[in-house]
């Protein structure tokens, strides 16, 4: 089970919940509601970037990648995206991101900055600069990641009123297990092809 293809497989997921979680903007707010139809749209970029690099770059087969299927972890993570862009509001569903979005951009900085990390890799070129934000000639938090910082922080107030402050906490630690399930699942002695 290639963790590149699971990754693909994601990214899949993810366009498919952003465009779900058009449904739960406030009503009167046009103006969201067209800068994130504009975003979905640029987000089905993501998948077919990591097709190409997935082809490409790393040379796995079309026919691989048909044959692929998706792990467990990957499963329960749509699953739970999906479902959850079903019944959580506009705030809600982007707690959901901060695993994800602001997780692995960190992870990547992280990795970037380090001494140690070799650089001119794979994964260092697919994975990590991809991550980052490097617009500035300084290594920063990538621009979605940013973002959502942004919109998490401005918005926190006006949607915290009557809300119980533990739904967020357990909409961010459910995300990041899933988040770390779907990693771990790379590892995973679990079908991998023989």
């Amino acid at each position: 089970m290639s963790p590149l293809q699971q990754d693909y497989f994601y990214l899949v997921d993810y366009v498919k919940f952003k465009a779900l979680r058009l449904t739960t903007i406030p009503q009167n707010d046009i103006d969201t509601l067209g800068i994130e139809a504009k975003s979905v749209a640029s987000s089905f970029g993501y998948v077919l970037d990591w097709l190409k690099v997935c082809k490409e770059s790393l040379g796995i087969k079309q026919d691989r990648i048909d044959d692929e299927e998706r792990s467990v972890a990957e499963l329960a993570y749509a699953n739970y995206l999906q479902n959850n862009a079903g019944i959580d509001d506009w705030f809600n569903l982007h707690v959901i991101m901060i695993a994800c979005t602001y997780g692995w951009s960190k992870l990547a900085l992280q990795l970037y900055n380090d001494k140690s990390t070799q650089k001119g890799t794979a994964f260092f070129d697919t994975w990590i600069i991809p991550s980052i934000n490097l617009e500035s000639g300084t290594a920063t938090l990538s621009k979605s990641a940013d973002k959502l910082s942004v919109f998490l922080d401005k918005n926190s107030g006006m949607w915290a009123a009557g809300i119980d402050l533990g739904k967020w906490n357990s909409l961010f630690r459910t995300s990041l297990r899933l988040e770390v399930a779907l990693f771990d699942s790379a590892f995973s002695p679990y079908g991998k092809r023989l």
